[in-house]
């Protein structure tokens, strides 16, 4: 098993750090200030933001993380790695820590605050700090596991709030926001209004929206890191990026969601019922509750935070009960969600906490439903509710993606929808002649490229290029139906949004949805482009779609 990450960090929390690779004693007390700075700089933002040299494009802290990227990757030898350190310090002298000595120096003070959770190699069961044998195997101790890999790391959320809370920065932002709180951003949306309002109104009570979701290590294997990741909703927007905090790090296989969850929940039970106590700069006694806000996750790992059957299977919508239909696709099946004249009915938080104990009495799923999340566990939180059909992967990686890939497939050549490859360099000429805003990060690419677009790239083609560009090369049936897309998911990204715009967004991305099947076939109303007709809701409940996306 490929378990280097974990291993690494792992080895980073032991205090064992003694002077190597011709570091000795002296030096290491004679440490310099740019030296003492790489030793606390995962502690202060300031010196993570420092940039490398003057008019740099990165700074101390990110190139901290590419090394150590670069090492997993590379599998790095420690004179491999001084040499690299010795490298970067002749192009660009102080940018780097001079030795390896210094440079797990420089991760130690944050190693040290994760948490070793055990789980079991066997059944994957939550164990703990404390290992304890889970299922009878006389191979399987403490370091068997941990050499193995089967644990998980943890931040707790308590001394890293109270960190924040003691950043006079921070602390400002914080009680400006909450002062001038307007009725756009997240806490227009109803859920936000009935939910956490009254909450968060107390002095120093924050909430926290949390993001679930996996990303690929390696290509040749089914490794991949699945963080949990929160973000303070009082916060003002443009800052909640910065200020976001990592909770738990899983290595590995997909994982068994109640293992990964569980210190999470325990923790939040915790913040919300007692909260912590922290002293601001004039010594001042605080004490901060914290509830939990909407979980981001994309289809898949929301399927499995539900404990709900994924959109492949059937009944696999997390917010309806559309049992969705099987129908012939090139030389086999799939699942869809065709539209219906009578609308699925929308799934509560009661009747979903019933389906799952039923399920577990039955032992089969009932209505998806395949059995209790962990999160129903937490405090003033809706299985259903909060959650969204998150905009940046069911929409921009999902169905943006989905219909370019449809128009430039030759499969399709005889159909009127079909981009023919003059016609796509056509495009491509006009793309690559964009000069975008600042605004917009990224130059656009060509279609060509198009596998390889991220999604900010995808959402930028929706929103301001795709409008013009494909006014003049799709038939013009098929460039109004996606003239009803853009428009609705422009119009869901505004800061204030209108009752009477919410509806008519609501209103067009179901005509969209229903002419998907009329224009290309039952076969392409995948469950993302069924999710369109959830978005609207979602919008109402918790804000506009930038407000709960993955884009941070």
């Amino acid at each position: 098993m490929h378990r280097t990450s974990l291993t690494l960090i792992f080895n980073l929390t032991q205090p064992d750090l003694t002077p190597g690779d011709g570091t000795n004693e002296t030096e290491s007390a004679e440490m310099d200030d740019d030296e003492q700075s790489f030793t606390n700089i995962f502690n202060n933002p300031e010196i993570q933001e420092q940039p490398i040299y003057s008019g740099a494009s990165i700074n101390r802290g990110q190139l901290l993380c590419l090394i150590l990227a670069f090492i997993l990757k590379y599998n790095i030898s420690g004179s491999g790695l001084k040499d690299l350190l010795d490298l970067l310090n002749i192009v660009a002298p102080g940018c780097a820590p001079t030795s390896k000595y210094y440079f797990d120096k420089s991760f130690f003070n944050l190693a040290k605050q994760f948490e070793i959770h055990h789980y079991c190699i066997i059944c994957s069961q939550y164990i703990g700090k404390l290992f304890t044998p889970c299922c009878s195997d006389g191979n399987v101790d403490e370091r068997v596991n941990t050499n193995e890999g089967y644990y998980f790391l943890v931040m707790p959320l308590r001394q890293q709030l109270k960190e924040l809370f003691k950043n006079t920065t921070f602390y400002k932002f914080l009680n400006d926001n909450k002062t001038n709180m307007g009725m756009g951003d997240i806490y227009s949306g109803s859920m936000y209004t009935s939910k956490l309002k009254t909450f968060v109104d107390t002095l120093d009570n924050i909430s926290l929206s949390f993001n679930i979701d996996g990303a690929s290590v390696f290509k040749s294997s089914n490794y991949s890191i699945w963080p949990i990741i929160c973000t303070v909703n009082e916060l003002p927007s443009t800052i909640r990026g910065k200020y976001a905090i990592l909770h738990s790090l899983w290595f590995g296989s997909k994982p068994e969601m109640p293992t990964l969850l569980r210190p999470f929940v325990k923790e939040l039970q915790d913040l919300f019922t007692e909260g912590f106590s922290w002293h601001d700069n004039t010594g001042h006694k605080h004490n901060t509750k914290v509830a939990p806000g909407v979980c981001i996750c994309d289809a898949p790992a929301r399927a499995m935070v539900q404990e709900i059957k994924q959109f492949n299977g059937r009944y696999g919508c997390g917010f309806c009960l559309h049992m969705g239909e099987i129908v012939p696709k090139g030389k086999g099946f799939t699942r869809v969600y065709p539209h219906s004249t009578e609308y699925p009915q929308l799934r509560t938080h009661d009747q979903t906490t019933n389906q799952a104990s039923a399920a577990i009495q039955s032992d089969t799923d009932v209505n998806g439903v395949k059995g209790p999340s962990q999160l129903l566990l937490l405090p003033n939180f809706d299985i259903i509710k909060h959650f969204v059909p998150e905009y940046m992967h069911s929409v921009c990686l999902g169905v943006t993606k989905q219909f370019v890939c449809i128009w430039c497939d030759s499969k399709n050549s005889a159909l009127p929808f079909y981009l023919q490859p003059k016609v796509i360099q056509q495009i491509d000429s006009s793309l690559l002649t964009i000069h975008p805003p600042h605004e917009v990060k990224r130059c656009p690419r060509s279609l060509s490229e198009r596998h390889f677009w991220k999604a900010s790239e995808w959402r930028a083609f929706l929103l301001f290029y795709s409008p013009i560009l494909l006014k003049t090369v799709l038939p013009l049936l098929y460039y109004n139906h996606w003239l009803l897309l853009v428009f609705s998911i422009y119009t869901l990204l505004q800061d204030h949004i209108q009752k009477a715009d919410l509806l008519h967004a609501s209103s067009c991305l179901t005509r969209f949805v229903v002419e998907v099947q009329e224009l290309y076939g039952k076969c392409y109303v995948y469950y993302n482009v069924y999710c369109l007709t959830h978005l609207s809701n979602a919008v109402d409940m918790w804000g506009p779609l930038w407000a709960n996306s993955s884009f941070l």
